[in-house]
């Protein structure tokens, strides 16, 4: 791990926008872009982190990942309507057949409508979800396991149970537990998150303690996965003390700190104290 990306996991935001900025920008990779553009987001530098990603766009065109960077700082500067037309772009940009350019497709497009949300942007935030489930449903039948939860997460988002449950209904029967564990606590996560958010409680905590006697294994934040996901369902269920001190041990076994920013499954503990220290920047 470089010394910029280690800066960008535990929090150092400054020191990685430093360490960012003494490189060429026409050599800087995508991961540097995404990390110099993400650490200014979580300054507050938006106007500098829309420059850097339009910069991004500029030499790299028509990579949806820089797409996204841009829809960010539009997000938090409030320019919906740049941002209307970016996503117009960004979707004639990656629109094709093929299963990669669907899923770019959607991974764009949930990520600017949970930036959306995030930021309170509520109205402008449904409209992409509603969009973005429409594209579900349009082949349902094509859904693998990922997908499945991503649109079970669209639903519950728009508060659309009885159609999430019948989603959540079909990967259950059909899904197979994936060899990657951490793939599979974070399959579990999503689950129990939305059966909070549904209003299940028993469900969702049933889920955290399937997640509790995981392994997230060896691999890079494995050890943190099991109690990050912990914390996710913790905070959909408005347990913010809890949410809290899961993702302190999470932080502490070594979760990336940009994780809890943004991740929904934390909006209604964002204004709890000891949350709020979470998500600071460590420098």
């Amino acid at each position: 791990m470089g010394l910029g990306t280690a800066a960008f996991f535990v929090g150092r935001y400054a020191e990685t926008v430093a360490n960012a900025s003494r490189l060429d920008p026409s050599i800087r990779t995508s991961t540097a872009w995404w990390q110099l553009t993400a650490s200014l987001h979580f300054l507050g530098r938006h106007e500098r982190e829309l420059e850097e990603a339009r910069l991004a766009l500029t030499l790299n065109p028509g990579f949806l990942d820089y797409y996204t960077r841009e829809a960010v700082a539009l997000v938090a500067l409030g320019r919906l309507a740049e941002l209307a037309e970016l996503v117009e772009e960004a979707i004639a940009v990656a629109s094709g057949p093929e299963v990669g350019a669907r899923n770019a497709v959607n991974t764009f497009l949930s990520g600017t409508a949970y930036e959306l949300l995030w930021h309170g942007h509520e109205p402008a935030g449904r409209l992409i979800l509603e969009r973005l489930a429409d594209l579900y449903r349009s082949r349902a039948e094509e859904l693998d396991s990922r997908n499945s939860l991503e649109f079970a997460t669209t639903l519950g988002l728009l508060g659309q149970w009885d159609e999430m449950h019948q989603v959540l209904a079909g990967w259950r029967e059909t899904n197979v537990r994936p060899p990657d564990n951490r793939s599979w606590i974070l399959s579990l996560g999503t689950v129990g998150i939305l059966e909070a958010l549904s209003g299940n409680t028993d469900e969702a905590l049933r889920y955290s303690r399937l997640i509790q006697v995981e392994d997230g294994g060896l691999g890079m934040m494995g050890a943190a996965y099991p109690s990050h996901n912990r914390a996710r369902i913790a905070a959909a269920l408005e347990e913010c003390d809890e949410a809290t001190e899961l993702a302190v041990e999470a932080l502490r076994l070594g979760m990336g700190h940009q994780f809890h920013h943004g991740d929904l499954a934390f909006r209604k503990c964002r204004d709890h104290a000891g949350f709020q220290r979470v998500l600071e920047p460590r420098g």
